[in-house]
Parts: C-alpha cells; structure tokens; sequence
C-alpha cells in the first residue's frame, strides 16, 4: 500500500494541471513540457526583443501594437525624414530632432513660394492681367497653407497615437504585474505541496524502517521493537 503511494505521487502518467494562470488543461506528467511549449497562456519574451513577458496568445497583437521595440515611421517622412525608430523611442526622436524637423519645415516652404514665383513670372511672361496673376497667385498660397495645415494636422494625430499607445504599454506593465503575482502564488503553493510530498515520503520512509525493525526482531525471537 505504502509502495503504490510513493508510486501514484511519481508516477509518470498521474494527472496534472497547467501551471500558467488562466489555464484549465490537464495531462499526464509525462506531456506536461510537450503542453507547455504551445500554452497560449504561458508568458514569453517578447519576440521583438523589448524585455516584456507576454502571454503566448497575445504576442501578435503585442508586437503590432503597443511592442516599444515596434518600428515605426517618422510623422515627418513625408518631407524627407527617414528615419525608421522604435515605437519607445518616438517622442524622444520628435523631441531630438524637432530642429531638423522645422527646418524640413521650412524647406519645403520655401521650395512652395519658389514654385509660387516661377508660376507667376510664367504667367506674366504669358501676357495674363496682373488681377488675374493675382488670383491664381492667392489661390496657391491657400493651397500651401492647407498643406502645412494637413502637416500640423499628422503630426498631432501622430502625437496623440504614441501617447495612446503608452498607455496600452502602460496598461500591459499592469497586467504582466497582475500575472507575475499570480504565478509567484502558485509557486508558493506548488512549494507548499512538494514540503507536503517530502513529509509523507519521510513518514514512508520512518514507516518502513519501523517496519523492517520488528521484522528483524521477529525473525530473531525477540520482542517487536517499536
């Protein structure tokens, strides 16, 4: 009876739950590792490589959406910004380069108001009324004006997307806190039931010396010894 104890808390094929929170599955021992390697709800590093743990059903969604380490492309690189920063790095990247983003600002204004003048000396060249130079003349600078409008626009929209996406950064951390308490509960809890397995395996252990102690002290003549 003692052996098939000791047997059924070591047995290879005993039933055991998935350790990772939020996960019901229950296997054999032995598949216990072969399940862990595909659990969507076991926490892994980040694929990207941005330090966080992320459950496995998530990653995908992580890694397109609030990932630090997701590259994204300048709000300026429609007027000649190239670089490509991380998605962690993008406020400080607008902050670093704010210079040089005025100053493509400034050149793509200037490159405007040098088309304004070509087209104005082409009309008038063409023998088109100054009042009509004029009017096409009030026209183009409305139309530049919209386009640095649209510029200010993205830029904004850039803005309020990254501080969007450091709060869902911000609301991960929270949830990978949530589930590094869990599992540091389970720990303390599958600690607790192997201090229970080592006592029994002790109390089997004492048991079965106390019993080939009166085995002997039979198999003597003497007195059982307890």
């Amino acid at each position: 009876e003692q052996d098939l104890v000791t047997h059924r808390l070591n047995c290879s094929f005993r039933p055991v739950q998935c350790e990772c929170a939020g996960c019901d599955h229950v296997c054999s021992y032995s598949k216990l590792q072969t399940h862990d390697r595909i659990c969507p709800y076991k926490p892994i590093p980040c694929v990207q490589g941005c330090g966080l743990a992320i459950i496995r059903a998530n990653m995908q969604q992580h890694v397109e959406g609030p990932c630090g380490f997701r590259l994204v492309p300048c709000p300026y690189a429609g007027l000649g910004c190239t670089e490509e920063v991380r998605q962690g790095d993008y406020l400080t990247h607008l902050e670093c380069r704010a210079y040089a983003h005025l100053a493509l600002v400034l050149a793509r204004q200037d490159q405007l108001a040098d088309r304004l003048d070509s087209f104005g000396s082409a009309l008038q060249a063409a023998g088109v009324r100054t009042d009509e130079t004029a009017g096409v003349a009030e026209t183009l600078i409305a139309s530049v004006r919209q386009e640095v409008h649209q510029l200010a626009d993205a830029a904004a929209k850039e803005r309020e997307k990254s501080s969007r996406l450091e709060k869902e950064l911000s609301n991960t951390k929270r949830e990978l806190a949530s589930t590094t308490a869990a599992l540091k509960e389970m720990k303390k809890e599958v600690t607790g039931l192997k201090t229970f397995v080592d006592e029994v395996r002790k109390r089997e252990k004492l048991m079965e010396e106390q019993h080939q102690r009166r085995s002997q002290a039979l198999a003597s003549g003497g007195h059982p010894l307890t």
